[in-house]
């Protein structure tokens, strides 16, 4: 597994989360492909794929590992009403076990 997180950062103008959300598509990959393959850039050895979605909020990933496996939990920083900061769960996964 990696496991990417930016926990403190500035938040991402509209324009950029298109983008990112557009280069992470079917049809851009495709493109990308094309293109690097004309450029002799080959396919590396080994593969990813994303499990999650995309978050622009600021968040934590927790990592916990037992003798029954290990799991990772997602937290996002939000505001309250009251103006009062937290995290909040986003999700929970099991890793290994």
């Amino acid at each position: 597994w990696q496991l990417v997180q930016s926990p403190m950062r500035n938040i991402l103008q509209r324009s950029m989360k298109v983008v990112f959300r557009v280069l992470r598509s079917r049809g851009a990959s495709a493109i990308l492909r094309v293109l690097a393959r004309s450029a002799g850039v080959t396919d590396p050895a080994v593969r990813w794929t994303f499990d999650g979605g995309l978050t622009f909020q600021n968040g934590l990933m927790i990592v916990t590992a037992d003798r029954d496996g290990s799991s990772l939990a997602t937290a996002v920083a939000d505001v309250d009403d009251d103006g009062r900061e937290r995290l909040l769960a986003k999700s929970r996964r099991r890793l290994s076990g």
